[in-house]
């Protein structure tokens, strides 16, 4: 299998050959890609939110706001429009 097919296959993968010919043409690179402590670094990084529980401190708090701005609008009587939460 050639480079370029590897390099357009993911995106393949998703979304079949409708990006095909305009994933040939793209060019992707990166200052740290080689450096092996930017590749921990980021590694590890991936692993942080899991450990903290960040997702579900995100949804809490965000949970919260939602609930004290319903709470705040129906108090003064004013009509707001969330998503649900």
């Amino acid at each position: 299998m050639e480079q370029g097919h590897r390099q357009w296959l993911p995106i393949a993968a998703l979304l079949g050959n409708y990006y095909h010919d305009g994933a040939q043409h793209l060019i992707v690179t990166g200052s740290f890609w080689c450096s092996v402590v930017a590749m921990a670094a980021a590694i590890a990084t991936i692993h942080i939110p899991e450990r903290d529980q960040a997702i579900d401190k995100m949804r809490r708090a965000g949970q919260h706001l939602h609930d004290k701005l319903a709470q705040q609008a129906l108090a003064h009587n004013v009509m707001i429009n969330q998503t649900p939460g």
